[in-house]
């Protein structure tokens, strides 16, 4: 997101650097336990919390977190 404020592709009301963490209070999202190093993984577990959806996966690091995985 900062790179994307930084090029003019992407205006927020505030910094990133205050706008981020205000926005992960706002909407009740924790920080994920380090189980897996990949961003987009983490990412999708992150939105299946937030969504209440499974992930399909075997992914064996991806089962360690509180969210329901398929497969």
């Amino acid at each position: 997101m900062t790179l994307k404020v930084h090029s003019g592709k992407l205006g927020l009301p505030a910094a990133t650097a205050v706008y981020i963490p205000a926005r992960l209070i706002h909407y009740g999202v924790e920080a994920l336990p380090a189980y897996h190093r990949d961003p987009f993984d983490r990412m999708l577990v992150a939105q299946g919390q937030v969504e209440r959806l499974p992930i399909v996966t075997r992914d064996p690091q991806v089962r360690k977190y509180a969210v329901e995985t398929i497969w």
